[in-house]
């Protein structure tokens, strides 16, 4: 983690990864390699319908504007959005909103 970074705890299970100017190739990567460690570590899950163990689910909204033009509630509201169509898509996977200060209502692209 970098000093501008934020990593906090957003409620229940859900967490938030703020990577401030931070290219989005470079987001998905700091994303795929969390993803990956925490499978890795194999936690028993047995009520999961999704794998046995422990798996995470993603919302990414990266955006090309500043705070003025992007208030962080729509930014977190468009990455909860992204987060919860990755949970629909069948968990265990991320979805990824791309912006350019205009904001739009769906995660447009995923992994």
């Amino acid at each position: 983690m970098r000093e501008a970074d934020l990593v906090a705890r957003y409620g229940g299970e859900e967490f938030i990864l703020l990577l401030r100017r931070t290219h989005h190739d470079n987001a998905i990567c700091v994303l795929e390699r969390i993803l990956n460690h925490i499978r890795s570590l194999g936690i028993p899950h047995a009520s999961s319908p999704v794998k046995p163990y422990l798996t995470v689910s993603a919302g990414i909204c990266i955006v090309t504007a500043t705070l003025r033009s992007c208030p962080m509630a729509e930014l977190v509201a468009t990455a909860d959005a992204a987060l919860y169509e990755a949970k629909r898509s069948g968990r265990d996977c991320y979805r990824l909103c791309l912006e350019t200060d205009a904001w739009l209502s769906a995660p447009v692209s995923s992994s």
